[in-house]
């Protein structure tokens, strides 16, 4: 069962492209990965300069390495035992920010875990919560939100899903931008999703998936920049006060066009179209 609801007009956000997403989520992981790093063996090798001076808890540094500003919180900066809580880094063209544990030792750091990391450059950027780890195979762990700026547009991921395959489940997924947003909530197979949006030409086929709209969904859609399809099972769509285009399709469907010249069809079952006004 699927729940959609959308605001405001949503016709650019159709027109998005899936693949934006995904470049822009590397761009920046990549910023954030990068500096990350550099930020890291920049202090342990005390290769920074201090605005204040650093202690036991707090640094506020210029980086060389990672060229650019890190403000530091944590435990045992000073000493040779202690763990990294949190870094705000700016420079180098973008910023990020690392929520989590690096703990370190006589030996260096012995382990890094996340509760979230955000980063940006440019226009670009995204933001990981969950549970996650880094080794040298890179981040694993449970994803519970994601979240990916470009274009003028966010993207919202929830769920719990792993960082590193397909595996888990997504509960909804919201597009916004200056001028509207929709979004989809459910309980989907991380892979039926992500096959899904692999090769669609805009956000508008995706929405075109059967896949995502199993049974005895809820469409309430204001913008009539679309046909809107309930695909199989008992569903309920209402449109706004645009000319809509609904379609029930198979099942007993409950089409509800509110106001504006609307076009209602149930497609097989015992359906109920009430056009309203227009």
């Amino acid at each position: 069962m699927s729940t959609v609801t959308s605001t405001g007009n949503i016709s650019a956000l159709l027109s998005g492209v899936p693949g934006w997403f995904d470049d822009a989520q590397i761009t920046a992981a990549n910023f954030w990965g990068d500096h990350f790093t550099y930020g890291i063996d920049d202090f342990f090798s005390d290769n920074y300069s201090e605005n204040i001076t650093t202690t036991n808890t707090y640094a506020d540094v210029d980086l060389y390495g990672a060229n650019g500003n890190a403000q530091i919180t944590g435990t045992g900066l000073l000493g040779s035992t202690g763990t990294i809580t949190n870094i705000d880094f700016t420079g180098d063209g973008g910023s990020f920010n690392f929520n989590g544990s690096v703990k370190f030792g006589t030996n260096g750091v012995s382990s890094v875990t996340i509760k979230s990391i955000e980063g940006h450059l440019g226009s670009e950027g995204f933001l990981m919560q969950g549970s996650l780890k880094i080794s040298q195979g890179g981040i694993s762990g449970s994803v519970t939100r994601l979240v990916t700026y470009t274009h003028g547009m966010t993207l919202e991921y929830l769920g719990n899903f792993s960082a590193d395959s397909d595996s888990g489940t997504l509960s909804k997924i919201t597009l916004t931008d200056a001028g509207g947003s929709f979004s989809i909530a459910g309980s989907y197979s991380a892979a039926t999703y992500y096959a899904a949006i692999d090769g669609a030409g805009s956000i508008d086929d995706v929405l075109n998936v059967a896949a995502l709209f199993v049974k005895d969904d809820t469409l309430t859609v204001i913008d009539g920049s679309r046909d809107w399809h309930g695909f199989a099972g008992k569903d309920k769509l209402v449109g706004g006060a645009n000319g809509d285009s609904l379609f029930g399709d198979d099942g007993n469907d409950t089409l509800n066009g509110n106001d504006g010249a609307d076009d209602l069809d149930g497609g097989t079952g015992d359906d109920t179209l009430d056009g309203g006004t227009g």
